[in-house]
């Protein structure tokens, strides 16, 4: 496997994973099919590893901004499937609801997020 087939997001998930990313709980919600046939939301808690960044200026010109939001990066080390806008994420004691757009680094070693208070 080469650097761009994985190896470098595991490199990347080894060496900034500890000590330097936050220990986080990313929390996954899916609509699940009842037996009755109704759609009912599921959350799934699944650790992670993140930190707050600076909020960017393109995300300050995104829909709905306000100056609460936060900037957050999640190590995409041993995190699947790719976080989204439906996702939540616990870190620093507080949750934050991920907003658009989810972005991601050409290494595919993490995803750059907007929180807002959730």
């Amino acid at each position: 496997m080469g650097l761009l087939d994985g190896d470098i997001q595991e490199l990347f998930g080894e060496v900034f994973g500890e000590g330097v990313y936050l220990d986080a709980t990313l929390h996954r919600t899916t609509l699940a099919a009842g037996t009755d046939g109704d759609l009912t939301p599921t959350t799934v808690d699944a650790p992670c590893k993140a930190h707050f960044d600076v909020v960017t200026e393109a995300m300050r010109e995104e829909a709905g901004f306000d100056d609460t939001d936060v900037a957050i990066i999640i190590l995409q080390y041993q995190v699947s499937p790719a976080v989204t806008t439906d996702d939540e994420i616990t870190l620093g004691g507080k949750r934050w609801k991920i907003s658009a757009p989810v972005k991601s680094d050409p290494a595919a070693t993490h995803w750059i997020v907007r929180g807002q208070a959730a």
